[in-house]
């Protein structure tokens, strides 16, 4: 490198590197995660460098670490949307099956809402309100309850399923029980989709 000679000591220093990261930074296009990542392994290097007596402290030490990127989720647009309902429709079209009326609004649920995983099979009948037309979702990130509005489909969808779903005789309160009434596990909740 231009900055760096790992034959001379004394271009070891901490402007030489922050330039070297730079330079990388740009022409790599590294992210946050691989910059770090370098930089910790430069670090490494330079604190043996010092043990050998070669350097008397570690240039690294005053650089900072880059804050991490936060990756935004990937979003379906509306024609994946579409296509993954209209699959759906196709293939739960038994208005008679519990557990395919089932699979259809938990999927649906799971389009129209974007609840995690857990949220959606810790779901109770309670935490659904037909007539203000949201969903509670209690206390799981940050522990802080929060409400997601009903759509329209969804709403229609769910009132279907609450009929059906309210004939059976469940032990527990689970709005999307297994047939014994139990919650989904995630591998039930993978072969859904």
């Amino acid at each position: 490198s231009e900055y760096i000679n790992i034959d001379d000591p004394l271009t070891l220093t901490e402007i030489n590197f922050k330039r070297l990261f730079w330079q990388l930074l740009i022409d790599k296009k590294w992210t946050s995660h691989t910059y770090n990542r370098n930089k910790k392994c430069a670090k490494v290097f330079c604190d043996y460098l010092i043990k050998e007596w070669y350097i008397d402290s570690n240039p690294l030490s005053k650089i900072k670490d880059r804050k991490i990127d936060k990756v935004l989720p990937k979003i379906y647009s509306q024609k994946q949307i579409d296509m993954i309902i209209y699959t759906i429709n196709n293939y739960y079209n038994s208005f008679d099956n519990f557990v395919s009326i089932r699979n259809k609004t938990i999927m649906l649920t799971y389009i129209y809402t974007w609840l995690r995983f857990k949220e959606l099979v810790n779901l109770n009948i309670n935490d659904i309100n037909i007539d203000e037309w949201y969903i509670k979702v209690s206390k799981w990130k940050g522990s802080k309850d929060r409400y997601v509005p009903l759509v329209n489909k969804l709403h229609l969808y769910l009132k279907k399923y609450l009929d059906v779903r309210n004939k059976i005789d469940f032990k527990k309160n689970i709005m999307f029980p297994t047939y014994l009434g139990n919650n989904l596990q995630y591998r039930e909740f993978y072969n859904i989709n």
